[in-house]
């Protein structure tokens, strides 16, 4: 998997860009481009991961890296069983007026945390089957992101047209709007493959 410096480097030869004095915007660019394209769930973005719902409790942090849900389960008396979804508004006006102790049915997210409609009266396993994102966003020359292997082309084609559009245009012979059209061809035939896989059920 690219590293950050990786990625820098790449768009500066792309740009024939010489020393250090554009490193900080560039890497400012490409964390810009990572923000934007979290937006699309990608096959290469499906894992699995589990919170436990403790005694007492009427919630629970969802792990650093959870972007969005595909399937959520909770593990009573050694069975998995779906649990009913819904918004945060809904849960709390049907179900949370009053809380009381028991398993969970019912949950919604809220923030970054999963709430049920009671408090536990046991700890409960909940399996999340979810779309992942950077727990943190790359700041060191080593670090990398969940969109540095199959979407490194996608960010860094996103992030050298953010850069060229945020310098002095005199500076380079990069157009800005030439680099976005290349951006959106390759998100075009990165989510058509996502597309190819989701048919397959490869996830």
């Amino acid at each position: 998997m690219s590293s950050l410096l990786d990625l820098r480097t790449r768009i500066k030869n792309a740009l024939a860009l010489q020393g250090t004095v554009y490193d900080v915007d560039i890497d400012d660019s490409i964390r810009s481009a990572i923000l934007e394209v979290s937006q699309y769930p990608m096959w290469f973005l499906e894992t699995k991961g589990s919170v436990t719902l403790t005694t007492g409790s009427d919630s629970v942090a969802l792990p650093a890296n959870f972007a969005s849900e595909e399937n959520t389960r909770v593990l009573i008396n050694g069975y998995y069983q779906n649990i009913k979804k819904h918004s945060f508004t809904e849960l709390e006006n049907a179900y949370r007026s009053k809380l009381f102790g028991g398993y969970p049915q019912n949950y919604a997210f809220w923030g970054d945390n999963i709430y049920v409609d009671v408090e536990a009266n046991a700890d409960y396993t909940i399996d999340l089957t979810y779309h992942k994102k950077d727990a943190e966003l790359p700041q060191d020359d080593t670090d990398s992101s969940v969109w540095f292997n199959e979407g490194a082309d996608v960010v860094r084609l996103l992030a050298m047209s953010y850069f060229v559009t945020d310098v002095q245009q005199d500076e380079l012979t990069a157009n800005p709007d030439q680099l976005f059209a290349r951006y959106e061809r390759a998100l075009a035939k990165l989510r058509a493959r996502n597309a190819y896989y989701t048919l397959r059920g490869n996830f």
